[in-house]
């Protein structure tokens, strides 16, 4: 029952996201996750798949910190863990949140590019004729 009502809220999850709606988004997906990690083991695909889509809602909302803190916390609760494939889940979950932070950089990149060529284009020309 949990597991249903928990796809359920994935799904409003998903609606809210593509109206833009990503603060409601982040609160289905919580809840989603929270339902149905109850129901499966850690290891289970559809708890990683749950704590991607709200580290995914979170880079959303350039919440970059929390979306990485919550793939760090996620891979500290299995610290110490050795049971079937939660060794592999925690360097998953490490390897997720070095991948918060890449796309962090590249995001903040892409913005100073931007300025630049602005800056630059503003440059070349002034009086802004071309």
């Amino acid at each position: 029952k949990k597991v249903a009502q928990g796809w359920t809220h994935r799904s409003l999850g998903a609606m809210w996201e593509a109206r833009g709606g990503l603060a409601k988004a982040l609160e289905h997906r919580e809840k989603a996750l929270e339902l149905m990690s109850k129901e499966m083991e850690p290891t289970h695909p559809e708890n990683l798949i749950g704590l991607d889509l709200i580290a995914g809602t979170l880079m959303g909302q350039e919440l970059w910190f929390a979306a990485r803190e919550l793939y760090a916390k996620a891979s500290a609760d299995l610290s110490g863990a050795y049971g079937e494939g939660r060794v592999e889940l925690s360097r998953t979950l490490n390897q997720r949140a070095f991948g918060v932070d890449m796309a962090r950089e590249r995001f903040q990149f892409a913005i100073e590019d931007r300025a630049s060529s602005a800056i630059e284009a503003k440059l070349r020309d002034p009086e802004g004729t071309q």
